[in-house]
């Protein structure tokens, strides 16, 4: 019995170095080895940058972190990366037509919360969010093999369209109107 239990754990220690293996490769691997372009000058890539270093700032206006989001989005895609969205007092405002390429994820720092976050001062949510102020377009087209993850989404306009209607007629937009 005690001689089974000796080859179980050495089988857990020789098979744990061997399954943390292609993780220390992946991380630390040149572009190539990830199967990226050979021309890459810097040889290293992070596989997961912030959207602030592209530019996308909650200061920005919505076109322009849109805009910076996208180019943000242009570089994941072909390494396979991860976009981190930093959390904040303030949601990044941002304007619709993003589309989220292949193989891109965009991650915040929320797990699941039902109701969403609030600011303690202000009524917004705080943290990972993307404050969404386009009527026109979606926020997000996301082709296959993406990974939004722990983001919050505002819809700003949707939030003021409902505060100018009253009890009555809001009930009234959700039921239809009266067919009789």
């Amino acid at each position: 019995m005690s001689r089974s239990r000796r080859s179980k754990t050495s089988k857990t220690t020789v098979t744990l170095p061997v399954l943390l293996a292609p993780l220390i490769v992946m991380v630390g691997a040149p572009d190539f080895a990830r199967g990226q372009a050979e021309d890459n000058s810097a040889g290293w890539t992070p596989l997961c940058r912030s959207i602030c270093d592209f530019g996308v700032l909650q200061s920005g206006d919505a076109e322009t972190n849109r805009e910076n989001l996208q180019k943000a989005v242009e570089w994941a895609a072909p390494r396979g990366a991860a976009l981190f969205v930093p959390p904040a007092s303030d949601p990044y405002r941002v304007s619709g037509g993003l589309v989220l390429r292949r193989n891109v994820s965009l991650v915040g720092v929320h797990g699941p919360v039902g109701r969403g976050t609030r600011h303690p001062d202000k009524p917004q949510p705080v943290g990972s969010v993307f404050a969404i102020e386009d009527e026109e377009r979606p926020f997000i087209t996301v082709e296959g093999a993406t990974q939004l993850r722990g983001l919050q989404f505002w819809y700003l306009q949707k939030e003021a369209i409902v505060c100018l209607l009253d009890r009555q007629s809001f009930n009234h937009v959700l039921s239809g109107p009266s067919s009789l």
